[in-house]
This record gives structure tokens, sequence and C-alpha cells, in this order.
């Protein structure tokens, strides 16, 4: 079953580099929100196992957003993605409830880093790599991925929470 995600950021180009970041393989179903209120509404609707957020938005900011899942025990898994670079600023996301905040613009190690130390990501869940013929054309067949790391508790935790919130 693949993991919803919410990339909440008020800029396009900003969302779709953190889709083009998200690791090889990963089965993911991904929405996204333009401003904290639709990414709100989203993570209701259940589209939000995890979420990546970031902070300087109209509407309602991310800091705002962080207050309502908490406030709203909605389920999801956040992780703060933002220019805002000063130590407060990480602490105060991890004081309301965020697992990590990676600093824009994200690159594909750092943010397959974080889900990764977090279980929000494994290499031993089936992922597929296509095999692609020489032409260029669409895979032609799909294997499963040889790679396997151990899960810590943390992760069989954040696999947990994920899987009794869908």
């Amino acid at each position: 079953m693949s993991t919803k995600l919410l990339i909440c950021d008020d800029s396009n180009m900003a969302r779709k580099q953190l889709a083009r970041s998200l690791p090889d393989g990963w089965d993911v179903d991904i929405s996204f929100a333009t401003d904290g209120i639709e990414g709100i509404e989203a993570i209701k609707a259940g589209k939000g196992d995890v979420l990546l957020l970031d902070l300087n938005m109209p509407n309602m900011d991310g800091y705002q957003v962080l207050e309502a899942i908490m406030q709203q025990d909605l389920p999801t898994l956040t992780i703060v993605v933002s220019g805002d670079i000063q130590p407060e600023a990480h602490k105060r996301v991890t004081s309301l409830g965020a697992l990590d905040f990676i600093q824009k613009p994200v690159n594909k190690e750092k943010l397959t880093e974080v889900l990764l130390s977090y279980g929000v990501f494994s290499k031993d869940e089936t992922q597929v790599e296509p095999v692609i013929n020489k032409s260029g054309a669409e895979p032609l067949v799909e294997k499963p991925s040889q790679n396997k790391t151990k899960p810590s508790a943390v992760k069989n935790f954040t696999r947990r929470f994920i899987q009794a919130y869908r």
C-alpha cells in the first residue's frame, strides 16, 4: 500500500523540486497544498500520512499548521522543509511536533537520509526498479530491490503509526 505524502508549500517550483527529490522507488501517492489551510484540509481527508511542510506561506503558515496538527491530533508525520535555518526555527518546529527540519533547497540524498532515519521510507520495503529497454521506452519488467536495512525501534514505531492511521 502506498504512503500518502502531502507537500505543502506556496511555491509551485518548490513543490515540484520536493517531488523530484523523493527517494527512487518509494511507493508514494503525492498530493499538494499551496497553504496551511489547504494542508490541514488534505490531512483531514487522509492525504497526508507524511507531510513535507514549508514554514512561510500565506493564509496559514507552517507554525500554525503544526499547532493545528497538535491541537486536533491529526495523524501525520511532519518534516519541515524551509529556507529559515535559524536555530530558533528548528527548535520551535520540533517542539511543535515536527520530526525534523531540512533546509531548502532540498537535495535527494538529505531527504532520503531523513526519511530513512525515521522509518518513513525504508529500502527494505517493496520497491521496484524499472528495467528500461535501450530505446528508452516504458519499463518492460520490474524487479524488487535487493537493498535491505534493519529497522530500528523508531522505524518500527513510525511504520506502525502510519499503518494505524490509514
